[in-house]
């Protein structure tokens, strides 16, 4: 496949570059020549821990009209938020609940998990112990999934964790099998793989991080950050970025790389690894906020009070600058000649 140049988007910037390329291929430069330049993007189709099992297994063709779809909706988001310039209000988890800690709606429960993803995202595994001096709002005892749970946010952690690290672990099973196997990985460096996940990131780094992020997506204004809106958004990006580099090669590394098969049928992943391996990478996601580059940068930018983040329902109002009702579901099902990239 003919090699093709990965152009650097301008700080607070999308990068669109493969938006040009007929192949719609990947080509990151000085990667590990055992690693293969992969024909198509595979972070671009959404897992969560619930349907990873039932997803239909994709044809080369479908990531491909993914990353087209991609491309058009991160320039809109862009676009938007430049339209919005004059009126738009940015908020911050601080401003959208912490500056009045105990209010929430009749959807407590809702309002408090909204909360918690956004310390998630900075802050890794939550506990209660750690949520109730930011939104003190009390436990509830009568949600059926919380009954008889002592620590009802680390059972939350649980439930963002899973969700992050199934859809990492069907992508990165995929980019392994497309990039030159099992045993092109292995002789490849980590500092070759990280170059690898970079230009793959990049490609789509709006739509990679709301996959990855699927519950912080709730509470993190992902489009804001991606657009270079918000306060510190090339810090706040960067923090995107190395989550996700963290953990991907984490799953690699505890996961993938111990082997399995995938189903011709399903396309689902059979894995080998070990309870040992798993909770080892359960605990590198509960860590990796707490020390290193990651904690050094989210306190250089203010830590969880100066995050992006969505207005809450606790607030009182809602976001006004949402994608219209016509790009649902059943939007997704037309064919793509079907489809009208205006608003």
């Amino acid at each position: 496949m003919a090699s093709t140049t990965t152009a650097t988007a301008p700080e607070g910037t999308m990068n669109y570059s493969q938006a040009d390329h007929t192949a719609d291929a990947v080509s990151p430069q000085g990667h590990h020549q055992s690693l293969i330049d992969p024909p198509f993007n595979p972070f671009l189709k959404w897992h969560n821990s619930t349907t990873a099992s039932k997803m239909p297994l994709w044809q080369p063709e479908e990531y491909l009209k993914a990353h087209r779809i991609a491309t058009k909706l991160e320039k809109m988001s862009v676009n938007r938020f430049d339209s919005m310039r004059s009126y738009h209000k940015p908020y911050t988890l601080k401003d959208s609940h912490l500056l009045q800690p105990g209010e929430h709606t009749i959807f407590k429960e809702a309002d408090r998990k909204r909360v918690a993803a956004g310390a998630i995202f900075v802050l890794g595994k939550v506990t209660d112990e750690v949520m109730e001096p930011l939104i003190g709002i009390a436990p509830s005892q009568n949600t059926f999934d919380r009954e008889g749970q002592d620590d009802k946010m680390a059972k939350y952690s649980s439930t963002v964790q899973k969700g992050t690290l199934t859809y990492l672990r069907e992508a990165v099973s995929k980019l392994v099998e497309i990039s030159g196997g099992e045993a092109a990985w292995k002789a490849a460096t980590d500092e070759d793989i990280e170059i690898l996940l970079t230009t793959l990131f990049d490609q789509h780094p709006l739509t990679i991080t709301k996959h990855c992020f699927l519950y912080e997506n709730e509470a993190v204004d992902i489009e804001e950050i991606w657009a270079g809106k918000c306060a510190n958004a090339s810090e706040w990006q960067e923090v995107c970025r190395k989550k996700f580099i963290t953990l991907t090669l984490a799953t690699y590394k505890l996961r993938v790389s111990k082997g399995g098969s995938r189903g011709k049928a399903t396309g689902k992943w059979t894995e080998k690894a070990t309870r040992k391996d798993l909770k080892k990478l359960y605990e590198v996601w509960d860590g990796h906020m707490a020390e290193g580059e990651l904690r050094e940068l989210i306190d250089g930018i203010g830590g969880v009070r100066e995050l992006p983040s969505r207005c809450f329902r606790c607030a009182g109002s809602a976001r006004e600058d949402s994608l219209p009702k016509k790009f649902g579901s059943s939007y997704w099902n037309r064919d793509e000649s079907e489809q009208e990239w205006r608003f």
